[in-house]
């Protein structure tokens, strides 16, 4: 890996071939159709964060997250997040 090529981003929905392999090898998918369908949505939804790490053009790893919001206590100052994925490319 060069790191110089080496650039984390948003994924979006032209992103779904080269990620749905990893989201597969993570497990529990029920309905591949359903995951298909929805990854654009989340790819867009402003409660996600769905990023990548590429080199060039190959996805080494991907990362999801969900924005859960306000804090009870600290309200927007502190807001709580949920890292539901993370996955990096086994020969990476």
């Amino acid at each position: 890996m060069n790191e110089s090529n080496l650039r984390v981003r948003p994924l979006v929905s032209t992103d779904f071939e080269q990620v749905r392999p990893m989201l597969l090898d993570m497990g529990f998918v029920e309905d591949e159709g359903a995951l298909a369908a929805r990854f654009p949505a989340l790819c867009t939804h402003p409660d996600w964060g769905l990023l990548g790490a590429f080199e060039d053009e190959r996805l080494l790893g991907y990362a999801a997250a969900q924005d859960y919001g306000l804090h009870v206590r600290s309200g927007d100052s502190h807001r709580t997040a949920k890292l539901h994925d993370l996955y990096t490319a086994p020969d990476c």
